[in-house]
């Protein structure tokens, strides 16, 4: 597929350079280039990506049934995500970096409110360990440093997503997270 690769103001245009042939003229350009989901940078964490750690409830969820799993976020999609998979897993611990959530506070009192939901704040992620597959997450309280191992069958991550404009360069104002400023 051709791509778009970069964006060049000219006088009442802008070029748009491709992937692929001559570059294009326009007066105006939407760009709708979307997101990828935040990576987890931890050890193990690339080794056991689909091996039972996971970017996505709505689909791998299932897959977990019955089974113990840890969300890594605090936000509202990993509220979401505890929500969704309260209902059919055995247990799940959601790992989150401070001391309180982002999320929005009816998420988290019903997530809470599940006998099966258990919260670990302050916590920093240290590994995903596992064999063929993901068997459990090394962590440490960000208080105390004592670290420990929860063992887990699948882990959820939900920290964020990136957009994906580095290709525009910087002729588009940008927030600090990288999202095209719109009027």
């Amino acid at each position: 597929p051709i791509r778009a690769t970069g964006l060049i103001p000219k006088d009442m245009s802008i070029e748009i350079t491709l992937s692929k042939g001559d570059p294009i003229q326009a007066s105006t350009v939407l760009v709708t280039t979307g997101a990828n989901r935040r990576k987890l940078e931890a050890p193990g964490a690339a080794e056991y990506d689909q091996k039972g750690l996971t970017y996505c409830a709505s689909c791998d969820g299932p897959l977990f049934a019955d089974k113990d799993v840890a969300i890594i976020g605090g936000g509202n999609a990993a509220f979401e995500t505890a929500l969704q998979l309260l209902a059919y897993c055995k247990t799940v611990t959601l790992f989150n970096r401070g001391d309180s959530f982002k999320a929005d506070e009816i998420s988290v009192a019903s997530a809470l409110a599940h006998p099966n939901m258990r919260v670990v704040k302050n916590s920093d992620i240290l590994a995903v360990e596992g064999a063929q597959f993901v068997t459990g997450l090394r962590w440490k309280d960000v208080n105390t440093k004592a670290e420990s191992l929860l063992p887990v069958e699948g882990i959820f991550v939900e920290i964020g997503l990136l957009p994906n404009t580095p290709w525009v360069g910087s002729i588009l104002e940008m927030n600090a997270v990288g999202q095209i400023k719109v009027d």
